[in-house]
């Protein structure tokens, strides 16, 4: 298997797309003071909001970036009521053409006049410091969690520098919560590449006729999925390397019950103060409080059936997966949803797991 073997993988959980296909969709209505009929300066002219959800970067939100040296928001997801209580630690933006623009994103409080938490410079991990690099994709992630509570915008923002002009399309964009599994995967797991886009029959004279959809991810404007790539450069490798449709089965053993399971599956209030353990002081729950209570719980703790498989709907919603969470290459990455009834948890031991599922890449 080579380079794209997985070590220990790092998961990217869309958060944005959870809410929205909950019933949360007030978040992402369109707001027309951001849009224009035509290409006008500082507003979306092609695509809306909710393009941007469920790591669709074929589907472009489009927009003319100012002329004048302004600083400003071209959209945020907004309501009337707060977010709910949601882990967020990483900013994800995929199809882009914004190399060499200075951007962020974050939350804003209830009149938009102070930032409850953004994703700065400092928070780079691929293609996003202080400017964005290269065209393709950018990823932030912060050193610590932090929860929407009391947020009622999100937001993205272009600051007031002579490079942010010009027109600039995105197609995918959500702030998430990762995860990692406590070690890595069993050295027996699978990895398959699939050309699935491409039918061969035979015809009654002995002639192979092979029909040709695809030979892997749809282009990302015109260049390859997860390339990292330059305005400037001349574009003369499109479609080569194409790997296929990627799937990876993979098992982890001997996983502790806490890192398998929530200690309470529930979203609602619960009445413990910050300083009390539940179950059986086995788990606290120390420094994850709202007030003296826990606000939706279930969401707050760090285990693989909170932070993946119930936000993404039993791994419906798609999500990014990264097969080395210490390898930044673009070929490290995928797009990919849970295959239809491949999770299965079994008890090995007393409070001992193993858990195994296949990872399908999607598009």
């Amino acid at each position: 298997m080579g380079f794209q073997r997985v070590i220990k993988p790092k998961f990217y959980v869309d958060m944005m797309s959870y809410l929205h296909a909950t019933g949360h969709s007030e978040y992402f209505d369109r707001h027309e003071a951001e849009h224009s009929n035509t290409p006008a300066t500082k507003q979306i002219h092609e695509g809306n909001k909710t393009d941007l959800l469920y790591s669709n970067p074929q589907s472009l939100l489009k927009m003319t970036l100012a002329d004048d040296g302004s600083s400003y928001t071209p959209f945020s997801y907004t309501s009337d009521k707060v977010f709910p209580s949601i882990p967020i630690d990483c900013l994800v933006m995929l199809n882009h053409n914004l190399q060499g623009k200075k951007c962020s994103g974050g939350f804003k409080n209830e009149d938009g006049s102070a930032d409850l938490f953004k994703f700065g410079q400092n928070e780079n991990y691929v293609n996003w410091g202080e400017y964005i690099d290269y065209n393709g994709f950018s990823i932030r992630v912060k050193s610590s969690t932090n929860h929407t509570i009391n947020s009622i915008r999100s937001y993205l923002h272009f600051s007031n520098v002579a490079a942010n002009t010009g027109e600039a399309y995105i197609g995918t964009y959500f702030f998430g919560k990762t995860y990692s599994p406590p070690h890595s995967p069993n050295l027996s797991m699978t990895v398959s590449r699939t050309f699935d886009g491409i039918k061969s029959s035979k015809t009654k004279g002995g002639h192979t006729i092979s029909n040709i959809d695809h030979i892997g991810n749809p282009d990302w404007s015109g260049h390859n999925a997860w390339e990292l790539w330059d305005t400037n450069t001349e574009e003369k490798n499109l479609n080569l390397g194409r790997l296929g449709r990627r799937s990876w089965k993979l098992t982890f053993d001997l996983v502790s019950e806490t890192d398998v399971f929530g200690a309470l599956e529930q979203s609602n209030i619960l009445p413990f103060t910050p300083d009390s353990t539940f179950p059986e002081s086995e788990l606290s729950f120390t420094g994850m409080g709202y007030g003296n209570i826990w606000d939706n719980p279930l969401m707050f703790d760090d285990n693989f059936i909170s932070r993946v498989w119930i936000p993404t709907l039993g791994g419906t919603i798609p999500m990014i997966v990264q097969l080395d969470d210490t390898n930044k290459n673009p070929d490290n990455f995928a797009i990919v949803t849970i295959k239809q009834n491949s999770f299965n948890v079994t008890p090995k031991a007393p409070n001992l797991y193993s858990y195994s599922m296949t990872l399908e890449e999607t598009w």
